[in-house]
């Protein structure tokens, strides 16, 4: 990662495998098809083809396509939010978690009683979405700034989320 004037991020090459069901030692050891390689890759000064690949993007091989649009938000902080993505993916429990404790330091500070998350969560799980977009939606506005300003809060770097916008294909 390099970055300049302490939060602008300027170049990532983060690399995670994620090995499930194993430990990193016994799949070096012996392998498995149980590994997800990702790769999430922010280039401040260089741009593939036009319009080829987002920028910033994931790869899911070592190198080459296909590349994915990095699941970034509106704060731009791209390796914070690769890491989110992981987790929310491919380790949810955990994510869930941490999503709870954050929220629950928040729900105490904002004096909200009862805690809305464990019917928010019942609510996904039974597909509710009218209760969703409806009784629910400011409260999960405020988790989400909770979570976002958490997130920022661990590692300060972002990108300028306008720039790739306009030279990634998103329309």
């Amino acid at each position: 990662m390099r970055w300049v004037e302490e939060t602008k991020l300027t170049y990532v090459s983060a690399q995670a495998i994620i090995v499930r069901n194993k430990t990193l030692n016994s799949y070096y050891a012996s392998g498995s098809n149980e590994v997800q390689y990702l790769r999430l890759d922010y280039h401040g000064a260089r741009i593939g083809p036009m319009f080829k690949e987002h920028w910033p993007h994931i790869h899911v091989y070592e190198d080459g396509e296909p590349r994915f649009p990095c699941d970034q938000s509106s704060s731009g902080n791209i390796v914070i939010d690769f890491f989110d993505f992981i987790y929310r993916n491919y380790y949810h429990s955990k994510w869930l978690d941490w999503a709870e404790l954050v929220w629950d330091d928040q729900a105490a500070n904002l004096g909200i009683s009862p805690n809305p998350f464990p019917a928010i969560q019942q609510a996904f799980d039974a597909h509710q979405i009218p209760s969703l977009l409806g009784k629910y939606r400011p409260y999960i506005e405020l988790m989400k700034r909770a979570w976002r300003e958490n997130n920022d809060a661990l590692l300060p770097l972002f990108i300028d989320n306008e720039k790739c916008r306009l030279l990634s294909y998103t329309v």
